[in-house]
C-alpha cells in the first residue's frame, strides 16, 4: 500500500508539469487524461521521471513491508510488489491478450527494487542492533 501511495504522490508533480504544458481547455474529462497520458509517455523526460518515481515508490513500499514483518525482509520486500503485478498483469490480458516484453521488464525491476527496499531495511535493521550491542572482545 505504500507502494501506492508514494506512487501517487511522486506522481502528482509530473502530472502537473504535463497540464501546464498541455492546453487542455477544449478537451473533456477523458480526453484530457488521454492526452496527458500521451504527452507523458511522448516526453523523455516525464516518461523516465514516471518510471523512476514507480520504482523508487517500489522500494520504499518493500522497505516497509520488511519493517513491518520483522523477518525475512527481502522475501516480503520482494511480496510486497504482488499487487502492482497482478493489476499490471491483469491490464496486459485485458487490453492486448499479449505481453508486452517492457512491460514485463518493467514489472521484473518493480519486484527488485521492492527486494532492495526489504534487503535495505535489513540492513537498517542490522545496523541498530551492531550500535546497541557492545563490542565483542
Amino acid at each position: 500500500m505504500a507502494d501506492f501511495v508514494a506512487t501517487n504522490v511522486l506522481f502528482l508533480p509530473i502530472m502537473l508539469v504535463a497540464w501546464l504544458k498541455l492546453d487542455a481547455s477544449q478537451l473533456s474529462g477523458p480526453q484530457r487524461s488521454a492526452a496527458l497520458l500521451h504527452l507523458i509517455a511522448a516526453t523523455p523526460v516525464l516518461h523516465v521521471a514516471k518510471l523512476g518515481s514507480g520504482l523508487v515508490s517500489s522500494a520504499l513500499g518493500g522497505y516497509v513491508a520488511a519493517r513491518i514483518a520483522k523477518r525475512h525482509d527481502v522475501l516480503n520486500g520482494a511480496l510486497s510488489a504482488w499487487l502492482g503485478v497482478t493489476l499490471t498483469s491483469y491490464d496486459m490480458v485485458r487490453r492486448s491478450g499479449s505481453a508486452n516484453v517492457g512491460t514485463l521488464a518493467l514489472m521484473a525491476a518493480g519486484v527488485g527494487c521492492a527486494a532492495l527496499g526489504g534487503y535495505l531495511a535489513l540492513r537498517s535493521r542490522a545496523l541498530r542492533i551492531r550500535h546497541l550491542l557492545p563490542p565483542v572482545s
